[in-house]
This record gives C-alpha cells, structure tokens and sequence, in this order.
C-alpha cells in the first residue's frame, strides 16, 4: 500500500497527473424551475479568473438537449440569482458562460462548432441584478476566464 501511494505521489509532483486545483470546484447538473416547466443545464464553477478583483468565479452553463423548459439564456437573471444562492456568490461578481454545441440539440453529439456567450450583470443603485451584458467569446476566451482550468465535459 505505502508503495502505491509513494508512486502516486511521485506521479502527481512529475506532473503526469493534474492536481485538484485544475478541477472546477462544481461540475453538476443545475435544474431551475421556469414558468411552466422544470428546466436544467449543466454547470461548471471555476474560480475567476487571476487578477481580476471585479469577478470571483466563472460559472459555464451548456445548453442541453435534455432540457424540456425554458432554454438558459431566457431564464439567464433567474438562473444567475439561483445559481448564487446554492454556491454563496453574487451573481455580479461572476463570469457567466452560456455554451450551445451540437449537444444542445441532440443528446451527447459532438461537433466542433459552437457558441460560447459571455453575460455579465452589473448591481442598480436599488441593489438588484442590472439587465445582462452578453458578449460572444472564443474558447481561448474562456481558458483565460477558467485560468486554463477549463476541460470539456465530453
């Protein structure tokens, strides 16, 4: 047993084996519930991005096939305010990253195009979430948003 973790270990500080800190620190399935149905997507949260003191974390929502109600960029305010409940953040000191692929029309197809848009919210003088601001990235984009953290679900 002691030789099995001493050649993990040994793995792990080569660098032939990532540390935890290249994971996101949530990677699961966020459901919400719209005006008529129950809506999901999958979501990523990743700390912010290096030196940035306005955001705190990226959070990336892909579009699934699987999603019956309304689609994440109509519920967008409404999933950011959820969003940072469950996780204890405020959704204007987030990076929010909606990602439409093939896999959001049929279920786990792969293909190379896609869309990946950048929202960000601002706070009114009143304390609520501004109307969004959305931004169309490009996945070097969003490796610099994650600190390279970034890996594909598929």
């Amino acid at each position: 047993m002691r030789a099995v973790v001493l050649f993990l270990l040994a793995l792990l500080f080569s660098g032939a084996v990532a540390p935890a800190a290249s994971q996101p620190i949530a990677d699961t399935l966020f459901s919400w519930r719209g005006y008529t149905q129950v809506s999901q997507s999958h979501l990523q949260l990743y700390p912010g991005p290096p030196g940035d003191e306005n955001r705190d974390h990226t959070v990336v929502l892909r579009e699934l096939a699987d999603n019956n109600g309304p689609s994440t960029l109509d519920d967008i305010g409404y999933v950011a305010e959820q969003v940072g409940r469950e996780f204890g953040m405020d959704p204007a000191r987030v990076f929010w990253i909606v990602h439409w692929g093939a896999f959001s029309y049929v279920h786990n197809a792969t293909s190379s195009r896609d869309v990946l848009i950048r929202v960000t919210f601002r706070r009114t003088s009143t304390g609520r979430l501004s109307a969004p601001y959305w931004r169309v990235i490009t996945h070097s984009d969003l490796r610099d948003l994650t600190a390279n953290r970034y890996r594909s679900p598929l």
